[in-house]
C-alpha cells in the first residue's frame, strides 16, 4: 500500500505546483485600500496595484501591477466560499508593468466580497474588495 501512496502523493504535489505555478508564501500582508479606483501600494516593495477597469461580476475587468521586474500572480477567493477561480499569471505590459484580464463568477448567494491575493516574488499581499 505504501508503494502506491508515495508516488500518488508526489504526483499530486507536481500537479498542484503546475496548477498554482509555485508555492504560496506562508503569510500575506493585508492592504488597506478602500478605493479600488486608486493606486494601491504593495507594502514597502515599491510595486503598486490598480484596477484598470472596475471589478464587476460576470464581466471581464483588468488589473495592473507596476514597479516590479518579477512576474506577479493573482488569486481570487470569496471569504468562506470556494468559487473555483483559477490563479492568474499577469503578463508583461511594458517597463516593469504587468496586466491580467480577470472574470469573476457570480455567486448564487449574491455575495460580492472578494479577497485578491497578489504574490510578487517571495512577498504576498491581500486586498479585500467588493465587485459590482
Amino acid at each position: 500500500m505504501r508503494l502506491i501512496v508515495a508516488p500518488m502523493a508526489q504526483m499530486i504535489g507536481v500537479l498542484w505546483y503546475g496548477w498554482t505555478g509555485e508555492a504560496k508564501p506562508a503569510t500575506a500582508e493585508m492592504l488597506a485600500c478602500p478605493d479600488t479606483a486608486r493606486v494601491c501600494q504593495l507594502g514597502d516593495s515599491g510595486a503598486s496595484l490598480r484596477f484598470a477597469t472596475p471589478p464587476v461580476h460576470g464581466k471581464p475587468f483588468e488589473i495592473e501591477v507596476s514597479g516590479t521586474g518579477e512576474t506577479p500572480m493573482a488569486r481570487f477567493e470569496m471569504p468562506g466560499m470556494d468559487m473555483g477561480v483559477p490563479p492568474y499569471r499577469l503578463i508583461p505590459a511594458g517597463d516593469r508593468s504587468w496586466t491580467a484580464r480577470v472574470m469573476l463568477p457570480v455567486c448564487a448567494s449574491g455575495a460580492r466580497d472578494w479577497d485578491m491575493r497578489v504574490d510578487v516574488g517571495s512577498k504576498a499581499y491581500v486586498l479585500r474588495f467588493t465587485a459590482r
